[in-house]
């Protein structure tokens, strides 16, 4: 490969990566993904969606929530299929961070003394018709 082509390369790698960072307010919200026969614990690669209609659609009784606002965080365990639902989640400290690494960005979910790292693989937001809020998709790998 000559110089040239490489240096364009790197430069077209770098300018992706400082542009398609995700940011805490971009991640404020209630994010949800199944967690059919645990799932969320067992699984490498996780999709998060803030979606009002998800659960709906999904067809899914088990979920895992992450609630997030600007100064708050919550882990929330959800069963829907009976009536009414239940939520679990932990009392003490609970934290998620965004931080920067050699390959892109990681979140970090801090749960009492537990914490678990997660690779941002993938975040876009998708219009739709049906109502004026944008559908936000996250998708992230266990490190």
């Amino acid at each position: 490969m000559n110089k040239g082509l490489l240096t364009i390369f790197i430069f077209v790698v770098t300018i992706g990566q400082s542009f398609g960072q995700v940011k805490r307010n971009d991640i404020t919200g209630d994010w949800e993904t199944d967690n059919k026969d645990s799932l969320y614990y067992k699984s490498d690669t996780i999709e998060f969606i803030q979606d009002a209609n998800w659960p709906y659609r999904n067809q899914t009784c088990d979920i895992v929530v992450l609630r997030i606002s600007k100064s708050d965080f919550k882990f929330i365990n959800s069963y829907l299929c009976t009536e009414p639902g239940r939520e679990r989640w932990t009392n003490g400290k609970q934290s998620i961070k965004i931080k920067k690494s050699k390959t892109g960005q990681t979140i970090e979910i801090k749960i009492l003394n537990k914490v678990e790292t997660f690779e941002i693989i993938d975040y876009k937001e998708e219009r739709v018709e049906r109502y004026p809020w944008d559908i936000k998709k996250l998708k992230l790998k266990r490190v």
